[in-house]
């Protein structure tokens, strides 16, 4: 029995070579051409990983030294989100589908600039609950 299984393994990988490699990192100019994009999945995903990027930047300003290469290269990063996805995202604030994800996009960006859209974004009847939720939240980060 033992030595059955010793054959059938020796046989077949257990794993996919190719699911080991790492992925290259999406650009910001190739996510926010998703986010414009007419594909809603792609849209979504451009405007979650723009948020999560613009998440670790943050993350890395806030627990470097203020002087060291790595926080300087996470805010020319994140000057560089808010320069291509600003824009974008604020004219998304009505799109059921990306409005809660690029809520909290420029809230992480600290647009305070973004909050009268925010407001009149907070003022549609038509977004869900999610939506509302995620602009409040937004609001809520941005006003403090």
């Amino acid at each position: 029995m033992v030595l059955l299984v010793a054959q059938m393994l020796a046989q077949e990988p257990l794993y996919d070579e190719h699911l080991s490699e790492p992925t290259e990192p999406v650009s910001v100019d190739e996510l926010v051409r998703d986010l414009r994009g007419s594909d809603t999945p792609d849209a979504l995903y451009a405007a979650r990983e723009l948020r999560a990027q613009a998440h670790s930047h943050n993350r890395t300003i806030a627990r470097g030294k203020p002087d060291s290469i790595r926080v300087l290269e996470a805010r020319q990063q994140l000057a560089h989100i808010e320069e291509r996805a600003a824009g974008p995202c604020i004219d998304f604030l009505d799109d059921s589908r990306l409005a809660a994800p690029c809520a909290g996009l420029l809230a992480e960006l600290g647009l305070v600039d973004a909050l009268p859209d925010l407001h009149v974004a907070a003022a549609q009847e038509e977004l869900s609950c999610r939506n509302h939720r995620a602009i409040a939240r937004a609001i809520g980060h941005l006003e403090d």
